[in-house]
Order: C-alpha cells, then structure tokens, then sequence
C-alpha cells in the first residue's frame, strides 16, 4: 500500500531528532503499561517507547509502515487497522493502557469514529495523548497536499474527545515558530511538501524556542496536543 508523499513527508520530518525527541519528553511522563500508537506511520516514535521497555503495539492502516517497522524490531507488535472504521477487532478491544495518536486526526475524515474507537480500544483510566495541527486559520496548500482534512483549535479537539467519554487532563499549543514557517511557505510559495532541506533547517533554529516553551505556556502553535483520561 503506498503513500509516496506520506512517506517522504515522514522521512523528511524524521532528520528533526532534536524537535523529535522534545515531542517524545512531553509524552513520556504520560507513558504507562501496555502502549499503542495509532497511526505509528514508519515507527519514529513508537521505536522510543518500545526501547523505554514498554510492551507496544504499532498500529496503521498501511501495510507497507508495518512491514518496515516489523523488520526494524521483533519487540513491537503491529496490527492493520484503520481508525476511523466502524468495526473495531475484538483483539484491540480495552487492550491498552496508553494510546498516542500523532498528526493522525487530521487526515481522518470521521474523526467521531476515531476518536470512539481509540476510546474503545483504552483500558478503564487508561491514557490517551493526541498531537494535531492547530489553528485552521493556517490551513493553505502544505495541508491539502499532506492530505489534512483539518486544523484544529484546542476547543474543537476538547470537545470531541469530552463527547466521547474521555477527560482533559492537559492541553497545550507546542512550536509558534513552527506555524509561521508553515504558513509563509504554504501560503505566499505556494509549496506542497515539506523538505528534508528545510526540516534541518528547522531543527537547528528552533532550540532556543523550545527551550523557552519547556517554561513558559504558548499562546498559538503549529500543533496542539492534548491529553485525556477515558472515563
């Protein structure tokens, strides 16, 4: 099954180790017993939580992601699924303690069903973190062109997971300098894809911000992420 912009778009974004590894701190803390991640594309992050120890499940409707991560680490599991199905195998059903679903949401066009089956497939209290774009003000060519259906607002996101039983735990907006460069490239050069180029790039001039979110709250972001608790 393949995805030839989703793929080079998740191999481009995988040279930014330093932005990376920052997102992986702000889910770490929230890390516990068994652990899935839902849309684990070519297994970035679901690689981290596996060599933490934790049993971890990578789950994709891409066959092909599967494969590869399969071929990188016997110790993760994978299942083919596709989240926003209506028929949630029994095999997944209250199997995991924690989800992670990252830049997922947004391609999904049933998101109500996604969010229901990520709920669904939690433990009782189990954890869920989420990471979305932001600010559908910002949403231009990049994002259709990565197949986004939407951005999201931290009200929109809020709203959905409250009405499909989950809890807010914490809420926060993560990269400003991020959402500028993805609006002046998306909107005033028209550009379709992220390059490899301009990731490295990113990753270098953004540190000195990231130092200062790990400090203080952002008021806008290119991405929001969002934890819950399944009531």
């Amino acid at each position: 099954m393949q995805d030839i912009v989703g793929e080079q778009t998740l191999d481009a974004m995988k040279v930014a180790k330093h932005y990376n590894n920052w997102i992986f701190d702000l889910i770490r803390p929230y890390l516990r017993g068994t652990v899935a991640e839902v849309g684990a594309g070519i297994g970035t992050c679901v690689k981290k939580v596996s060599a933490l120890g934790f049993k971890t499940c990578a789950i994709d409707y891409n066959s092909d992601y599967l494969r590869k991560i399969s071929d990188i680490s016997t110790a993760i599991d994978v299942f083919p699924f596709d989240i926003q199905s209506q028929n949630l195998p029994r095999a997944l059903v209250a199997k995991f303690d924690t989800v992670i679903t990252l830049n997922v949401l947004e391609h999904v066009p049933d998101h109500t069903q996604a969010v229901k089956n990520i709920r669904d497939m939690s433990r009782a209290g189990g954890t869920v973190v989420i990471l979305v774009p932001a600010f559908n003000l910002f949403y231009n060519n990049l994002d259709k062109n990565l197949g986004h259906v939407r951005r999201y607002s931290k009200a929109s996101l809020e709203k959905i997971l409250i009405e499909n039983g989950f809890s807010i735990i914490k809420s926060r907006f993560v990269n400003p300098l991020g959402l500028l460069g993805w609006w002046i490239a998306g909107k005033f050069f028209n550009q379709r894809q992220i390059k490899s180029s301009q990731v490295k790039m990113f990753d270098i001039l953004v540190r000195p911000m990231l130092f200062v979110e790990k400090y203080l709250p952002m008021p806008v972001g290119i991405s929001l992420i969002c934890v819950a608790k399944k009531i």
